[in-house]
């Protein structure tokens, strides 16, 4: 097995799998999959991890990468990679990690069907306070596995594999979605994109939302035609650049809803504007709409669909918000769909009902938080980036409320920026029908202002996995 740095991160080259298990036999390391994305990655913790533990090729690109430093090495695929671990060391002992406890426990049901003679020592959800983790840390030790997999995403679970290596040593891997592909609930690429090694294409047209991570692709592009002067046409050039358009889209994307899905009814008693501004005509209100960017004369646009369908699910099934309150090894969660202002009134109700329950909050001391989260969840419904396919999700932790957005923040705006008042609308359709339609007291609530209110709050932007996290400390 031979290494190579490329763009200043390590890298093992495995000529096949076969070499590869072999050289994990006795190892207490992390087994990190390196793809073009993780060669591009400019977060320095995830680097650091990866350079001081095991990193093999994934992707076609880094393969490509290591094979232009003429080192054959094969692609590995992760998501076949951790059941041939589980094939191949069965007198070993393991411990899972990661997803839903749904999905953790239907992959420890096949896990146990397809394998019967696996040692696993334990398992449990992803979801993670500091408390879990000590729990978690402590558990490791007592148990001793020999093999760790954890499925929480990158580089959410290399920083958290990192951490567990040091408490108990073992041979730990990352494995993403791979628990949900294994139970069936997600696909992977058929064997034709497999072999063609476009899988990530694949990826890219069921979830057409992954465009903005393929921008990394562009960038590993260029750093391979600088290193190794490779010819290609300007039209191809064009053609990828033009691809990334999706990236970029705003409050304007239309979904295949036509005008039947429009509820009429509740737009004329919300927005309670009269017939004389449109007539009486069919045509004149659709001409209307338009004009309030709801509709474009063929389809509904996202506000349009985001406030005024009749079933947004059925469009945007991901559109909506995750409450998640967990408790050791247990976990409660409620999904709350409907329209932008429905969402966020029911959303409310059921926060406020389990925050009372969780904590054992009485009434006075729900309501100093009560303003905080009317704010926060304002502020995450009408500034999330909507074309990411995932739900906003609030997570009641021991000691504090977590509401992860989907979405960075718009540049250049940085946390620093928004504590001090300055706010940049991603949205600004949605943003003034909003104030319109959604029952607050003040839709325009700055997140200078909640602090002000309620100084613990902390705000993560995670510009790598694309999440605006607030933390609100109790």
């Amino acid at each position: 097995m031979k290494s190579r740095v490329i763009n200043g991160l390590k890298i093992h080259a495995f000529e096949d799998k076969q070499e590869l298990l072999e050289y994990i036999e006795d190892k207490k390391t992390i087994l990190i999959a390196i793809n073009a994305e993780k060669i591009m990655n400019k977060n320095e913790k995830l680097r650091k991890i990866i350079n001081e533990n095991t990193g093999y090729t994934d992707g076609v690109g880094a393969v490509m990468f290591v094979r232009q430093k003429r080192i054959n090495s094969a692609k590995i695929a992760g998501a076949e990679l951790w059941l041939d671990i589980v094939n191949h060391f069965q007198d070993k002992k393991f411990y899972f990690l990661g997803a839903t406890q749904e999905v953790i426990e239907q992959t420890i049901h096949k896990l146990k069907l397809d394998f019967p003679h696996l040692n696993i020592v334990g398992y449990r959800n992803g979801y993670l306070d500091d408390a879990g983790k000590e729990i978690l840390k402590e558990e490791l030790v007592e148990k001793k596995p020999d093999i760790v997999f954890i499925a929480q995403g990158s580089p959410r679970q290399e920083i958290l594999m990192d951490e567990l290596i040091k408490a108990h040593p073992a041979l730990y891997m990352g494995l993403g979605g791979s628990f949900d592909v294994y139970c069936g609930l997600k696909k992977r690429a058929p064997k034709l994109f497999i072999d063609s090694k476009l899988e990530w294409l694949y990826r890219l047209l069921k979830e057409p939302t992954r465009i903005k991570r393929q921008l990394a692709l562009l960038q590993f592009l260029f750093l391979m035609l600088r290193i190794k002067h490779i010819k290609i046409s300007k039209q191809e050039l064009t053609n990828m650049f033009a691809r990334t358009e999706y990236a970029f889209l705003g409050s304007n994307i239309k979904l295949e809803s036509s005008i039947h899905d429009f509820d009429e009814h509740k737009f004329r008693s919300i927005v309670n504007i009269k017939n004389n501004k449109y007539g009486d005509s069919t045509e004149s209100f659709h001409r209307y709409l338009e004009n309030l960017d709801l509709y474009d004369g063929k389809w509904l646009t996202m506000a349009g669909i985001l406030f005024f369908s009749k079933y947004p699910q059925d469009f945007y099934p991901s559109f909506g918000v995750k409450l998640v309150s967990s408790t050791g090894s247990d976990e409660k969660v409620q999904e709350i769909g409907g329209t932008i202002d429905d969402m966020y009134e029911n959303t409310l109700i059921s926060l406020f009902d389990t925050v009372k329950e969780y904590y054992n909050y009485d009434e006075k001391e729900l309501a100093l938080l009560k303003p905080i989260l009317e704010g926060l969840l304002l502020n995450a419904i009408l500034h999330r980036d909507y074309t990411i396919d995932v739900s906003i999700k609030i997570l009641l932790l021991e000691n504090k409320i977590e509401i992860i957005n989907p979405g960075k923040l718009m540049p250049p705006l940085t946390v620093g920026n928004i504590q001090n008042g300055i706010k940049i609308q991603r949205n600004p359709i949605l943003y003034s029908i909003a104030s319109k339609v959604i029952n607050h007291k003040d839709i325009d609530t700055s997140i200078e202002r909640l602090v002000e209110q309620y100084p613990n709050i902390d705000f993560y932007d995670n510009t790598d996995i694309k999440e605006f996290t607030a933390t609100v400390g109790l």
